[in-house]
Formats: structure tokens, C-alpha cells, sequence
């Protein structure tokens, strides 16, 4: 038997949900095989313009409280960080971070970690920062967001990361 980590197949839901409460903004991190180092079982390829190692999916809650929030947080919402050029694949998930700041002094409670499926036309996230209230659908250039208003649905809010929302074949 392979006891080597295997990919979760995550192509038939939608997103996760989660409660959280937190004394800091805390990022959400999907961690798959092209963006983990070949040392811990990944096949990331870094080249001088593409940075994909350790250059996680993330998706920042950045004005958590002290009470227990449900979060949506759709596959649509994640986006590396400048220098990745990964297509988010729904087949090659094989880990869910919560991380803060290095050196931050942190109370982070997360419960009741699950996917789920969303009904309807599209996902929306959970917005939860007073100055980003508005949640926006994804859009043809840009991943699902929390913005300052709904007319910052309409206009580039994010910069672009492309990738199918479900994969072909």
C-alpha cells in the first residue's frame, strides 16, 4: 500500500464553511501539490518571473471577533499572491491552514471545518470586515471578493486570477 499523501477530489463541491472567532486577521490557506515544495510530497516548480512554491490559495479574513462567526468561503475566492501562476484544480486539494502573522500574539478558535455545495447561481463569500461589507459573485476576470460597496462588484477589485470552476473531463 502507497502511504504517500494523496489529493482530495474536492470537484464536486463548492467551497467550506467554518466557524471562527479570532483576536487577529487570520488567511485561509488551500494547500495543493503544485504549491507544495517536492520535499514535503508537492510537485512546485518555482522559474525567476513564477513563484508557486509554498504560494498557497488564500483567502484573508482580515476583521475577525471575539464571537463565533460562520464563514462561507468559496474555491472561487481563493487567489494566490503576486508571482503565482497556478489554476486552481479542485482534484489536487490536500490540506486546509489557518495561519496568522509570524511573531503575532493570537487567540484563533476554529469548529466545525466542512465543505459544501451552493445553491443556486454562484457562491458568495462571507464578509465580516466593516470596511469590505459587500460580498461579490466571481466574474469572468476576477475571483469572488469582499468589497467596500456593491458598485466595486462591477469594477476591478481584484487583481485577475483565472481558473475554470470546474475542470474539463
Amino acid at each position: 500500500m502507497d502511504l504517500a499523501r494523496q489529493p482530495y477530489d474536492a470537484t464536486t463541491l463548492d467551497g467550506i464553511k467554518f466557524w471562527l472567532k479570532s483576536t487577529v486577521p487570520v488567511d485561509v490557506l488551500l494547500r495543493t501539490q503544485e504549491t507544495d515544495d517536492p520535499s514535503i510530497g508537492g510537485h512546485c516548480e518555482d522559474t525567476p518571473s513564477q513563484f508557486n512554491c509554498n504560494n498557497r490559495f488564500a483567502f484573508s479574513i482580515t476583521a475577525p471577533g471575539s464571537d463565533w462567526v460562520e464563514y462561507e468561503v468559496p474555491f472561487v475566492a481563493f487567489g494566490q499572491s503576486a508571482g503565482g501562476s497556478l489554476t486552481w484544480n479542485p482534484r489536487d486539494l490536500v490540506g486546509i491552514e489557518f495561519s496568522v502573522p509570524p511573531g503575532t500574539t493570537f487567540d484563533v478558535w476554529v469548529d466545525d471545518l466542512r465543505f459544501y455545495r451552493c445553491p443556486g447561481t454562484g457562491c458568495l463569500p462571507t464578509c465580516s470586515d466593516p470596511a469590505v461589507p459587500v460580498s461579490c459573485r466571481v466574474s469572468a476576470n476576477f475571483r469572488a471578493a469582499c468589497v467596500a460597496t456593491a458598485s466595486d462588484c462591477v469594477r476591478d477589485v481584484a487583481p485577475p486570477t483565472p481558473w475554470p470552476l470546474r475542470p474539463a473531463g
